[in-house]
C-alpha cells in the first residue's frame, strides 16, 4: 500500500515495492512521481507523466546526487531482483565508485558489435515466448549482414542515413559471400531483398531492446523503408499436384529420391504444414487414435500466440506415417551418427521440381497449394485457417489463390445473369 500525504515535498509517497504494488501504481500526466520503497534505501519506482515506469536508485557521490536507473518493471526485472541490484549500486558507492558514471561510460563505447553480442545473449531472458528457431534466423541476419556493414559503429554516433546505407548494402550484395560451418559443410550467404527485409526488421527489434535496457534513446531503424517485395503467386492446380505425386514416385521407384525426402514431400502437400514442422517431426508427437499431430508451442511459429499446434491428418497422410519405419525418435532422422532430423531437402526439391517442370516452385508453395486447392473445394476459410495453423484468417488470405480457369468460370457466370434478365 503506498502511502499518501498532502505534502510531497515534505513527505514522499512511500510502500513496499512489489511486483503487485508496482503493476497498480499509476502516474499523474503533469509531473513526475517517485514512490520510495521503505525498506531499501535509495531504491524507487519513477513513473514519467507519459506513464512509463522505471526502477531506479539514488545515492550520493562525492557530495554529488546520482540516479541510476535499473530497468522496466517486468521481465526481467520483478522488484525483488531490482531491489537486489539496487542493493549492490549503494555497495559499490560505498566502495569509492560511481554506478552510474561508469553505466554511462560504457553505454558511449558501446559499439552496434556490442550490442548485437549483448542481444544475442541478453535478450532470450526478456523475450522467453520467442522461438529458439526465430533467435537463430536473427543472430544470423545480425551477425553475417548488420555487423559486418556497421559493427565497428559507435551507438551514440549511429544514424538513420547509416542504417539504411546497410540495408541497401545488403539489397545490392555487399554481404554475400560463403561462410564455412563444420568440417565438410559450407553456408551461402545471399543478399537480396528477402534477406535486407529480414535484416531490417531484426535490427528495428534489437534497438527497441536497447532502447528498454537504456543502451539507446532512439530508433536509427525507424523509417528506413525498402521496396515492397512482389507477390510470389506460384501454386499448384490439382492436375499440377497430381503430375508432381506421380513424378515423384517414379523417381522414388528410380532410386533418383530417397525414401524419406519423399515422404517429407508429400506430407508438405498432404497436410498444409510448415517444412520445420514436418522436417524436425517426432513419433511421440503423432496422435493415431485422434488422427493428428500434436505440436508443443515452441515446435510452432505462432505457438506463442496460439499455444499447442494440431494438424488433422488425412488417409492419404496417415498412409504416408505407416509406411515408415519407427526406428528412432524422428519420423525422419539423419545419417547414423546422427541424432537430429534429416537435413538436405532443398537439394532433393531442386531435382523434384526441374524433372516435374515446376522450376521455380518452392517447398513452401506446397502451402500455398494445399490451402488454395481447399479453397477451390469451397472449403470454409476459418477452417482452412486452423489447418494451417494461422492466428488470424487475414493470414491464410495471402495463401489462397485462384486459378484463370477460376477467374474465367465467375465472369462467364455473372455476365450471364445479365444475359438472361434482357
Amino acid at each position: 500500500m503506498i502511502e499518501e500525504h498532502s505534502d510531497l515535498a515534505a513527505a514522499p509517497l512511500r510502500a513496499v515495492l512489489d511486483d503487485a504494488t508496482v503493476e497498480a501504481a499509476t502516474g499523474d500526466p503533469e509531473r513526475q512521481i517517485v514512490i520510495w520503497d521503505r525498506d531499501a534505501p535509495g531504491f524507487c519506482l519513477r513513473i514519467h507523466p507519459s506513464g512509463a515506469k522505471a526502477f531506479c536508485v539514488k545515492y550520493i557521490s562525492r557530495g554529488e546526487a546520482r540516479w541510476y536507473t535499473i530497468g522496466v518493471p517486468g521481465r526481467p526485472w520483478s522488484a525483488d531482483d531490482a531491489r537486489g541490484l539496487a542493493r549492490d549500486v549503494r555497495m559499490a558507492v560505498a566502495c569509492g565508485r560511481d554506478p552510474a558514471v561508469e553505466k554511462q561510460t560504457a553505454k558511449r563505447e558501446l559499439t552496434v558489435a556490442d550490442l548485437i553480442d549483448r542481444y544475442l545473449s541478453e535478450g532470450p531472458l526478456t523475450k522467453i515466448d520467442k522461438r529458439a528457431s526465430s533467435w537463430a534466423s536473427d543472430e544470423s541476419s545480425l551477425r553475417r549482414h548488420l555487423k559486418v556493414l556497421l559493427g565497428d559503429r559507435p551507438l551514440s554516433r549511429l544514424t538513420r542515413t547509416d542504417v539504411a546505407t546497410a540495408a541497401k548494402g545488403v539489397l545490392e550484395g555487399e554481404t554475400a559471400t560463403t561462410v564455412k560451418t563444420r568440417a565438410r559443410g559450407a553456408a551461402r550467404v545471399r543478399g537480396g531483398l528477402g534477406a535486407a527485409r529480414r535484416t531490417l526488421q531484426t535490427t528495428a527489434a534489437m534497438f527497441a531492446w536497447a532502447i528498454e535496457q537504456e543502451l539507446m534513446t532512439h530508433n536509427p531503424a525507424k523509417g528506413v523503408r525498402l521496396p515492397r517485395a512482389a507477390a510470389r503467386g506460384r501454386f499448384l492446380s490439382q492436375t499440377e499436384a497430381d503430375h508432381l505425386l506421380a513424378v515423384l514416385a517414379g523417381m522414388e521407384r528410380a532410386r533418383k529420391v530417397h525414401r524419406r525426402f519423399a515422404s517429407v514431400i508429400r506430407l508438405l502437400l498432404f497436410t498444409g504444414a510448415r517444412k520445420s514442422e514436418i522436417l524436425a517431426l517426432r513419433w511421440s508427437e503423432v496422435n493415431w487414435a485422434d488422427r493428428q499431430i500434436v505440436l508443443a508451442p515452441d515446435r510452432s511459429k505462432t505457438g506463442g500466440k496460439v499455444g499447442e499446434r494440431r494438424i488433422p491428418l488425412s488417409d492419404a497422410a496417415l498412409g504416408v506415417l505407416r509406411s515408415l519405419p519407427q526406428t528412432a525418435d524422428y519420423v525422419f532422422p539423419g545419417g547414423r551418427q546422427s541424432k537430429n532430423h534429416t537435413t538436405g531437402l532443398q537439394k532433393v526439391w531442386h531435382d523434384v521440381r526441374a524433372a516435374a517442370g515446376f522450376p521455380n516452385l518452392r517447398v513452401h508453395d506446397l502451402r500455398h497449394s494445399f490451402a488454395s486447392l481447399a479453397l477451390a473445394n469451397n472449403e470454409n476459410l476459418y477452417l482452412i485457417s486452423r489447418v494451417l495453423g494461422h492466428t488470424t484468417t487475414r493470414m491464410t488470405e495471402r495463401y489462397l489463390h485462384a486459378n484463370d480457369s477460376d477467374l474465367q468460370a465467375l465472369v462467364q457466370r455473372t455476365t450471364a445473369i445479365w444475359a438472361t434478365s434482357k
